[in-house]
């Protein structure tokens, strides 16, 4: 990427300033991340947190949509959950075994920290 024009870094300059993918990128709690699960068309990849939190970043690497479902028992976490949107930087709800994500989009990624309720 040339940081020197304008227009492409606008189109990633909220992904560089989001001050709570950076935290987690700092955040230290015995685990650099771990690859979960994946395949030709994703990776799922989760890092601990303090307090019992864990990041989860879905990415999906194909040339077309992703339909996928992440278990809180593959992540290590029991069943209840709430989640944070780290990307739209805002809650997203309860989380009961099961994270689902459908249409994500080519090339595109899914990042959200999860808390046992």
């Amino acid at each position: 990427m040339d940081v020197t024009d304008k227009e492409q870094l606008d189109s990633v300059w909220d992904i560089l300033t989001n001050k709570e993918a950076i935290a987690v990128n700092q955040a230290w709690a015995g685990s650099p991340g771990r690859l979960v699960r994946e395949d030709t068309n994703f990776q799922i990849w989760a890092k601990a947190l303090a307090g019992g939190k864990q990041a989860v970043l879905v990415l999906n690497r194909g040339n077309k949509d992703v339909d996928l479902t992440v278990t809180t028992k593959e992540l290590g976490l029991p069943t209840e959950c709430t989640s944070r949107d780290v990307w739209a930087k805002k809650d997203a709800g309860k989380i009961d075994g099961t994270w689902t994500l459908t249409g994500l989009g080519m090339h595109d990624s899914a990042f959200v920290i999860l808390t046992p309720a």
